[in-house]
């Protein structure tokens, strides 16, 4: 029995939905400013992961996280709007 195109073009549209849903539930690494340091912390959690006394230094340790987790990083300036966003496998190149 042949394969209906209607049902193939059907699954397909279902498997790129799902796909896209994983990837909007993927939570980005924000570096942020807190109390006489910079902290990084992943969206939703209550806790940052580690604060540090430099930004550098805390951007450095959001990208290792994301690259491992497949995360976008949210860099924010002190006044707590954003002033980058880092992409991993991007080669630090800033969207």
């Amino acid at each position: 029995m042949p394969i209906k195109k209607s049902s193939v073009v059907s699954k397909k549209s279902v498997l790129i939905k799902s796909m896209l849903s994983i990837k909007a539930a993927a939570k980005n690494v924000h570096v942020i400013s807190q109390n006489h340091g910079w902290a990084v912390k992943s969206e939703g959690s209550t806790r940052a992961d580690k604060a540090f006394d430099d930004k550098t230094s805390a951007i450095r340790r959001a990208k290792t996280i994301a690259l491992k987790t497949e995360r976008d990083v949210v860099v924010h300036k002190k006044d707590g709007t954003v002033d980058t966003w880092h992409r991993p496998g991007e080669n630090g190149k800033s969207r």
